[in-house]
């Protein structure tokens, strides 16, 4: 009888913990389908009452990339700009020596050269162990030009990560990657500083920021609206293809990543497509992954990194071999002003040249910027505030920009981007106060330690 008792209360017991269980499985899956039908239902209210007319401009379902831009008049519109806009920065720029540095950035975005080869060569003729390109790229107008309008000959789902996008080959086997739109401009994302999808805007405005701080390590980045049945469609292959999807009226695609799904696909208005489109580096310059990040974020709402809390942290950075000497953690720093610029609290790991000694550490993956323009994510200067050293270059770049010099130039360059206007006014407003931010920064080492500290000098 009692053994009898034990074995009825024990199949009791082990009933309740197999329906706790159940519960608990039940409950997490029902959490899971609930954040995707939100999300579903976020983005199909978003392209039913958006379907990002206000940026496709009217390109019918019929025309390619190229022949959308010959029709708008893309390049006699531009050159009526240039004019424009060189005026104003003689007329605005007082510093007579960032006058020339202006100048030359509105030249080379600008200006459509004419190449004797194939624009996809430059690349390999720039990239060094110190920079993607150099100083002074006349070609580079050209080269973007034809990143929005050359051919799609191939197209394949993107290489490894977390965000959608999807692998193109422009005629000239040229490889790109291409992020698609997610947002509208003016939509403010809110949560976390890394919260939300990638912002195909904010790879490109990333792209010319850093050319104008001097940094000159992030890949070209160019937008582009791609008719998706015309010109994506029938050159890719069955396992990006599997992934299409129609919404209403609107081809859509999922690809493959970590967070793709096929109720998140991203969607085209109608069959136009935009996105950035950003160029692959020569194969001759592989990448070597580093992760993590000295100051990578736990990405837990209960769990802080190290340099959240330890006041020595920039200490024990400088003690790792990969840290102690050479160019990195300074380019660390500055990577992290152009992060606190643009709003980008997402730097997980970074690349630099595989093989290379002394590589520079290359700015990849902007696309968690300008999310939300009223929040300053001070954190992100995190490497600059508990080091308290830049470069002297650096330095002196980012006073020269100020009093509006910064938002003004970014404005400019932007402005000649195939699918611009790229920034809203609240975002140019942003970097703006971000730059004071980051200066007061600056000047607070200065005071603390000494010019002779804080500013560092390389030799060339």
């Amino acid at each position: 009888m009692y053994l009898n008792y034990r074995i009825l209360m024990r199949t009791r017991v082990i009933t309740l913990l197999l329906s706790a269980m159940f519960l608990l499985v039940y409950f997490a899956l029902y959490q899971q389908l609930r954040f995707d039908q939100e999300e579903n239902n976020k983005f199909t209210k978003f392209y039913r009452n958006n379907t990002l007319s206000q940026h496709v401009s009217g390109q019918k379902l019929g025309k390619t990339s190229k022949q959308y831009l010959q029709e708008i008049d893309y390049i006699p519109k531009k050159m009526q700009l240039y004019r424009r806009h060189l005026q104003k920065l003689q007329t605005d720029i007082k510093d007579e020596k960032f006058l020339v540095v202006a100048e030359n950035l509105l030249n080379d975005t600008a200006l459509l050269t004419t190449l004797n080869n194939s624009p996809w060569q430059l690349p390999s003729e720039w990239v060094n162990t110190k920079e993607i390109m150099p100083e002074s790229v006349p070609q580079l107008g050209r080269l973007m030009y034809e990143m929005a309008t050359r051919r799609i000959t191939g197209a394949d789902v993107g290489f490894k990560g977390s965000q959608l996008k999807a692998t193109l080959f422009l005629e000239g086997d040229q490889r790109v990657a291409f992020k698609p739109q997610r947002y509208r401009r003016n939509e403010i994302i809110s949560g976390s500083p890394y919260s939300g999808y990638d912002r195909h805007n904010g790879e490109i405005a990333a792209f010319h920021l850093g050319r104008i701080l001097g940094f000159r390590r992030t890949p070209v980045a160019v937008g582009r609206r791609i008719n998706l049945r015309q010109e994506l469609k029938p050159v890719a292959k069955p396992r990006l293809l599997s992934t299409f999807v129609e919404n209403g009226n609107n081809s859509c695609f999922y690809g493959e990543c970590y967070y793709c799904r096929s109720n998140l696909s991203a969607c085209a208005d109608g069959s136009i497509m935009e996105g950035v489109m950003i160029l692959w580096l020569p194969n001759s310059w592989p990448l070597k992954v580093h992760r993590p990040h000295p100051w990578r974020r736990t990405y837990k709402q209960n769990k802080t990194a190290q340099w959240q809390y330890d006041t020595q942290f920039c200490d024990k950075v400088r003690r790792v071999p990969l840290y102690s000497s050479g160019r990195l953690l300074l380019d660390i720093i500055d990577t992290s002003v152009l992060d606190y610029l643009i709003g980008n609290a997402d730097r997980h790991l970074f690349e630099t040249f595989l093989g290379k000694q002394d590589s520079i550490m290359l700015i990849l993956d902007n696309g968690k910027s300008f999310g939300n323009p009223e929040i300053d994510e001070i954190t992100i200067l995190a490497p600059l505030y508990q080091c308290c050293m830049v470069r002297d270059s650096t330095w002196k770049r980012l006073q020269a920009l100020a009093e509006g010099n910064l938002s003004s130039l970014l404005k400019i360059l932007l402005e000649y981007d195939p699918v611009s206007s790229i920034l809203t006014d609240q975002h140019y407003n942003s970097v703006e106060r971000r730059l004071l931010g980051v200066i007061i920064v600056i000047k607070k080492c200065i005071e603390k330690h000494s010019e002779e500290i804080v500013l560092i000098t390389e030799a060339d």
